[in-house]
């Protein structure tokens, strides 16, 4: 873009795709009470507008107008994520994609924070532009996050060039650039059994590998050998990515490495995949832990198998994650001595997403042995169908920061009797253990016993409190 086609964008009129969205707030009493607010209060409110409601509040309070010219209106700029979604008509993903440029080009120099979604249907002219202005215009940005859409796809070599050259405009003029992350990089390549090799080599080529402090890639091909250029991104802090594209070496490299979040998948069609490589083996976590005592490891396996197989002793755990794909457990009793056996000295938060651990009347049992195998267990998810006792029993460890069970989800018809039970429960204080005699066929009578076991008010959550709180959990 040559320097005459940017002015004329900067002359464009487009001033009435933001206003019209709240033009019936202009003339009311709200306005004009809002128009004698202080400056440090406007530029508070401000920030923690989204960006369509700072323009059209600067609209419609002309007073206000003159606060979006400076950097305390623009903490932070998140481009609406509904791009990223194929519900949405293509004409309209190009209506926010445009607004976006809009945006980012008249008010793109205040901004502090920035994060952006590239259009789910592949990279294209209108992604590179999206880059490239944010490269032109945000040099002020601290923190910069570029999501991508799933099966991100490169029509041509030429294409891939373009987007790198993009990415390193961002680095070369963006100079109090701190963070940079790119996330979400479900990566269809040119050569599918590359894999993320080849975006990676491409990347490693230019600056732009060592500005970056965040990946997060995933390869539906779920490649068999080490990703090696990826002990070039010497700045790294956070990696999440398939575990078959790491070994030792390559994790010592990463010496600024403090989380590592590790996908681990075994499907039906890519056993013999999998088969090949040996995390025992191929991670050395013993040695990886006394050069790098702090990183934290967080594994979600998404595996249509889960044994204790899977499960290699590794000392520098913080999270397990069962995820939805986990259909088969052919011995939950066995998996679930393994993970406190591999994963109990520093174990601090287990999500369950898959269906059922295992038999409806085993799970007081399993849950028990879980968090008194775990002592430094704080958070504790469960997403599917679970019996009231058994949450009682997890509550009766009283190590757990967080409990978060869904109120619909709560099943009140199985109680186990207190003679099979009594010897689980851990407490001290024996006046916290006659919960086996209390009756939990209610929520009220549960959350009770939870409040009394737990030391703070426990109430369950929605339904969009738990798709949240997996959502916080799932991702960096």
């Amino acid at each position: 873009m040559n320097n005459d086609k940017e002015d004329d964008l900067e002359g464009e009129d487009h001033c009435d795709w933001p206003t019209e969205l709240h033009e019936g707030f202009k003339d009311s009493e709200v306005v004009r009470s809002m128009a004698d607010l202080p400056s440090v209060a406007v530029g508070k409110i401000l920030s923690y507008l989204s960006w369509k409601d700072k323009l059209s509040a600067g609209a419609a309070i002309s007073s206000w107008s003159d606060h979006l010219h400076s950097a305390d209106a623009w903490l932070w700029f998140r481009m609406d994520d509904l791009c990223a979604t194929t519900a949405l008509p293509i004409e309209q993903i190009n209506k926010i994609i445009e607004m976006t440029r809009w945006c980012i080009r008249h008010h793109g120099k205040f901004f502090q924070n920035c994060i952006i979604w590239l259009c789910c249907r592949g990279l294209n002219e209108t992604s590179f532009a999206l880059v490239d202005d944010v490269g032109r215009h945000c040099v002020n940005i601290k923190t910069l996050r570029i999501y991508h859409t799933s099966h991100t796809q490169f029509n041509s070599q030429k294409e891939l060039e373009k987007y790198i050259y993009c990415l390193n405009q961002v680095t070369t003029n963006c100079l109090s650039l701190r963070y940079f992350a790119l996330c979400s990089l479900d990566y269809l390549p040119l050569n599918r059994v590359d894999g993320m090799m080849h975006f990676v080599q491409s990347l490693v080529c230019t600056f732009t590998a060592w500005a970056i402090n965040e990946l997060e890639f995933f390869h539906p091909q779920v490649p068999i050998c080490p990703v090696l250029q990826l002990a070039s991104f010497i700045n790294l802090r956070k990696l999440k990515c398939p575990i078959q594209t790491l070994n030792t070496e390559i994790i010592l490299t990463l010496k600024n490495l403090r989380l590592l979040f590790l996908v681990v998948m075994l499907n039906s069609g890519e056993a013999s995949l999998t088969r090949t490589y040996d995390e025992f083996h191929e991670l050395r976590w013993t040695v990886i832990a006394a050069a790098s005592p702090s990183l934290e490891v967080h594994y979600m396996f998404r595996t249509a198998r889960m044994d204790k197989s899977l499960i290699v002793p590794n000392p520098l755990v913080h999270t397990l994650i069962l995820g939805v794909e986990c259909q088969n457990i052919p011995d939950s009793v066995d998996l679930i001595k393994t993970v406190t056996e591999s994963y109990g000295r520093s174990l601090r938060c287990f999500v369950q997403l898959c269906p059922c651990l295992g038999e409806h009347r085993k799970l007081p049992t399993l849950y028990a042995m879980l968090v008194n195998g775990c002592p430094r267990l704080q958070t504790f998810l469960v997403s599917s169908t679970i019996p009231a006792a058994a949450i009682s029993l997890v509550a009766a460890n009283r190590k757990l920061c967080s409990l978060w069970i869904e109120e619909r989800n709560i099943n009140f018809k199985y109680q186990p009797s207190s003679e099979k039970y009594q010897c689980l429960v851990t407490t001290d204080d024996l006046e916290y253990v006659d919960w086996w005699e209390t009756s939990v066929a209610s929520l009220d009578s549960l959350q009770q016993q939870l409040t009394k076991f737990l030391g703070f008010s426990w109430q369950p959550l929605t339904t969009c409190e738990m798709l949240e709180k997996v959502h916080v959990l799932t991702r960096f």
